[in-house]
């Protein structure tokens, strides 16, 4: 049998406290040969009091975009919380 496109979800032992922290673990995964990741983004403060942060929501996808387009791993901005989800991706 052959699988394309096995996926993961992202965690990290600990949690994310820094961005940094975010941009090694897709490292890894994208070293792993994992093309697809679902990351939770709850962690890195997206969203304070139902408004979105822009300048972390910046940072965030500046992170993300380091790994967008250049090779066909592709990190997936998910949550278990579907109103979150659609924040982030309308704010951005």
């Amino acid at each position: 049998m052959i699988v394309f496109n096995v996926g993961i979800d992202l965690t990290r032992q600990g949690g994310f406290t820094r961005l940094d922290q975010l941009e090694e673990e897709l490292a890894n995964y994208q070293e792993l040969c994992f093309v697809l990741l679902e990351i939770n983004p709850s962690p890195f403060n997206l969203i304070v009091n139902g408004e979105v942060r822009r300048p972390q929501l910046a940072n965030f996808l500046a992170v993300m975009g380091n790994f967008d387009s250049a090779t066909p791993f592709t990190p997936l901005i998910g949550s278990t919380l579907p109103m979150i989800h659609a924040r982030i991706y309308a704010a951005a």
